[in-house]
């Protein structure tokens, strides 16, 4: 996931802007969705997934 992408970014959300970033790991296409903490100090990871 070093080499990943930014995906998408999703502004919709009340708790603020999501982001989609997309990579590969072992092989496998996989997305992180995350966000930054209100006052921009922490990444918050919410969930990763293999794309199929």
């Amino acid at each position: 996931m070093l080499n990943g992408e930014l995906d998408s970014i999703y502004t919709d959300d009340p708790r603020g802007p999501r982001y989609v970033l997309r990579g590969t790991i072992a092989e496998n296409l996989v997305d992180v969705v995350c966000r930054f903490r209100s006052d921009g100090t922490l990444l918050i990871v919410i969930t990763v997934y293999v794309v199929t």
